[in-house]
Order: structure tokens, then C-alpha cells, then sequence
């Protein structure tokens, strides 16, 4: 799992040009689901933000501090949803080998 799409696209490059099959070997998955994720050579799995309601939310928090209806030392926690959106990218586990001593 990487921090954002970006990374994980690079992860992609890497992984190829080392003949690692994604996600045969491995599965990756993003985070933002940015345009060129859905395009990528091995089309990405990402989870997708409401970036709109994130600014909102942080706005608003960032509002209640500066005029006072929250305090400083005030600490608030906001949960946003997410969704998961899956492409070729990921597959489900499978079984690992087992390890000889």
C-alpha cells in the first residue's frame, strides 16, 4: 500500500523492470485514485477521497478555532468516507509457501 497514487506508480515501474508481476508476485494499491491510475499499464487499485468535503472539513475546523468556538488545546477527530476502487493492480491473497528449516 503506498501513500498516494504517485508512489504506487513508480512501485509499478520499478516492480517491471525487475520482472516482478504485479499482482501475480505482489498486489499494489494507491491512495487519491488521480485520472492516469485508471490508464497506468497495469490499470491501479486505489481508494478514492472526497477531496471537496476534506477542504470543507478542514475549514471549518480551522474557522472554530480562529473565532473561538473550539479551544486551543481542543482536539477533534473527522471521518470522512473513502472508497475502494479495485483494478488489475491487486489480487486476492494466495496461499503462502511453506518454509523448510
Amino acid at each position: 500500500v503506498a501513500e498516494n497514487d504517485e508512489i504506487a506508480l513508480k512501485l509499478l515501474v520499478t516492480l517491471d523492470e525487475l520482472g516482478v508481476p504485479v499482482p501475480g508476485r505482489i498486489s499494489v494499491t494507491g491512495f487519491d485514485d488521480e485520472d492516469i491510475a485508471a490508464t497506468a499499464p497495469v490499470p491501479l487499485t486505489t481508494v478514492r477521497q472526497d477531496a471537496v468535503g476534506l477542504g470543507k472539513a478542514a475549514a471549518r475546523l480551522l474557522l472554530d478555532r480562529i473565532e473561538g468556538r473550539t479551544p486551543a488545546t481542543h482536539r477533534q477527530q473527522v471521518i470522512l468516507p473513502v472508497e475502494l476502487t479495485v483494478r488489475e493492480s491487486t489480487d486476492r491473497p494466495g496461499t503462502l509457501p511453506t518454509l523448510r528449516p
